[in-house]
């Protein structure tokens, strides 16, 4: 059986821009018409559906939010009741302080012990104006309650306690003051012996010159010395000379407080420059035989206003070299 072909009718469209334009036809067909119609729909249906999605992730983005915030609610509350926890322990430790201040009154009369033998070794008279009253060093009394519920009170015998225990430590400072300025003066006066030896080969005053056999004034002392062994400035001072004599060899010069000096002469090697600031017992130079000298050794002299005196008035009463 034939088929029989369905006419595609043809829809004409006139277009007439203007009066003076030409005359435009568009034929479209039937089928191509009824295509656009479909897509058109289409693209209706399509745009309807997004509204729709993003209407559905709106909601569903507020109810995120809602559950956030109901769950940071949560969070606060827990944290206020955490807090709330953390005032009673507080509370608790307040307590557990009144019963603790009576240790730190134990250790306040440790302070005061502490206090007295400071003063006692730096020579300082004893303070007898003291907090409560002028009776010498005692200490203030403080009585709590048991419970520990007068928390102002406790706060006032803190503040108290406190300023006891700041006026023992501003008398402690002036005592370690003195203490300290005691040792300074004390390491800027001669008093350890430059070497570790002590055994003096040759002594201060008239003797025989090793070299012409006539009798001089030595104005130092020899001190037994290996070549190389280390020499030590017997005090706190400065540097005045470092240098290579013919007759002295290497030679330093120390100055000190009240116009003393030491000399340390025949060194092997010297480790310091003049002008530099040297701490007793330091490390300045190596003993050895330069200059007019007959062997290894130190020769050690002490110059007070100019004149050299005999350095054993210094060291008779000094500590070996390497304890100092």
């Amino acid at each position: 059986m034939r088929r029989r072909r369905i006419k595609d009718t043809r829809l004409t469209f006139v277009l007439i821009p203007d009066s003076t334009g030409p005359v435009r036809r568009l034929d479209v067909s039937r089928r191509t018409f009824r295509t656009a119609g479909v897509l058109t729909l289409a693209a209706i249906v399509g745009a309807g559906g997004w509204m729709a999605f993003e209407r559905w992730a709106h909601v569903r983005a507020s109810a995120a939010l809602r559950g956030e915030m109901e769950k940071q609610k949560q969070q606060y509350e827990n944290l206020i009741s955490d807090k709330q926890a953390e005032i009673r322990r507080l509370e608790e430790q307040m307590e557990a302080l009144s019963r603790q201040l009576d240790d730190v009154r134990g250790r306040l009369e440790e302070l005061r012990r502490l206090e007295e033998e400071v003063r006692a070794l730096s020579g300082v008279r004893p303070d007898r104006t003291a907090v409560n009253g002028g009776e010498g060093f005692g200490l203030p009394i403080f009585r709590l309650r048991a419970s520990g519920a007068d928390f102002t009170a406790l706060f006032e015998q803190l503040v108290r306690l406190s300023a006891e225990t700041e006026r023992l430590e501003q008398d402690l400072e002036r005592a370690a003051l003195s203490l300290r300025e005691q040792q300074r003066k004390k390491r800027a006066v001669p008093s350890i012996w430059p070497v570790r030896s002590r055994l003096i080969t040759s002594g201060f005053g008239l003797r025989r010159d090793p070299f012409t056999g006539e009798n001089r004034f030595h104005t130092g002392i020899d001190i037994a010395a290996s070549a190389g062994e280390p020499v030590f400035a017997a005090a706190d001072g400065t540097v005045t000379r470092a240098e290579r004599d013919a007759s002295e060899g290497n030679v330093i010069e120390i100055a000190h407080e009240g116009d003393v000096r030491t000399v340390y002469m025949h060194l092997s090697r010297m480790f310091v420059k003049k002008g530099q600031t040297v701490r007793q017992g330091a490390t300045i130079g190596a003993a050895g035989s330069t200059g007019r000298s007959t062997g290894p050794h130190l020769h050690f002299e002490i110059v007070v206003g100019g004149r050299p005196v005999n350095p054993k008035l210094y060291l008779s009463a000094a500590v070996p070299a390497e304890t100092s």
